[in-house]
């Protein structure tokens, strides 16, 4: 593949960056226009049994903005080669990842990329509603079943360790000793202790 992006499952309006390299010199090939004889460019959708599909180029626009289809040389000068690309926006609205071909123009190495489609936007690291998304991330892996022991979430160890170092204890040297999470009035442990304080039975209360 020559250029792999990532971006988020739906997104719009997206500009891709393709490297266009020439069969004589193998550097970048400058000059090609939306209209270049031959040009054509398709896609297809990883895990899918559908053939390519293909897009229709334009070049009518400007450099970033976003258009269907839109193909623009970038700077032939400083980067020859460089060229702008509006992703349609059906290539990116389900799957994995999307593979994309430009091929047929005159001196024209074939030129193959994929696009990976994720779930997370890479640039804003929420997937749909921002920091409610990163809230219910977190949630998800603090209640993750049996994570730290059988029956024992992470929520409710850091529950039971916060309890332990900073919740306040009553009955000690009674033979029951009652244990409250660190600055509730909640009794995260209950034990039963020996003559000696050692904790024969607990009752944990996650």
């Amino acid at each position: 593949m020559n250029f792999d992006a990532w971006t988020k499952r739906g997104t719009t309006s997206f500009l891709a960056t393709v490297v266009i390299l020439s069969t004589a010199t193998g550097q970048g090939l400058p000059g090609l226009t939306a209209s270049s004889s031959g040009l054509v460019c398709a896609y297809r959708k990883g895990g899918t049994a559908g053939a390519f599909t293909g897009v229709s180029l334009t070049g009518t626009g400007t450099l970033g903005s976003w258009g269907s289809g839109w193909f623009k040389e970038i700077d032939p000068t400083l980067a020859p080669g460089y060229y702008e690309f509006g992703v349609p926006d059906a290539a990116l609205s389900s799957g994995n990842y999307v593979d994309f071909n430009f091929q047929g123009a005159a001196a024209m190495a074939q030129t193959p990329f994929r696009i990976l489609l994720t779930a997370l936007d890479p640039q804003t690291a929420a997937l749909t509603n921002g920091t409610s998304d990163l809230n219910a991330i977190a949630d998800a892996l603090l209640d993750r079943a049996n994570a730290i022991e059988t029956g024992l979430t992470p929520r409710q160890a850091l529950r039971l360790t916060a309890a332990g170092d900073g919740g306040l204890l009553s009955g000690a040297g009674t033979g029951s000793i009652a244990i409250l999470g660190a600055g509730v009035g909640t009794t995260r442990v209950t034990a039963t202790t020996d003559a000696s304080g050692n904790r024969t039975a607990v009752t944990l209360n996650l």
